[in-house]
């Protein structure tokens, strides 16, 4: 949350991040942060290799980090 303005600013391709149920209690969740980035879509990283998934960061159900990676790419790259 801290790099919010750094991001708008530079307005970089990728944004890795990791999340954890630490994060929940601390009144922090995907959607908070995905939603102060309109224009990157939000994946989760795949374990094994196995690619990305495409994430809607307002489901609840995805706040259950069982796969805590993430990446959001900024909507103007093809994935």
């Amino acid at each position: 949350m801290g790099s919010t303005k750094t991001i708008k600013k530079y307005k970089p391709k990728f944004i890795q991040f990791e999340m954890n149920w630490h994060y929940l209690f601390n009144g922090v969740n995907l959607y908070k942060i995905c939603s102060k980035f309109e224009s990157y879509l939000v994946y989760r990283i795949l374990p094994y290799n196995a690619g990305l998934a495409k994430v809607d960061f307002k489901h609840p159900n995805n706040n259950i980090f069982q796969l805590s990676n993430f990446v959001m790419v900024r909507k103007d790259i093809k994935i």
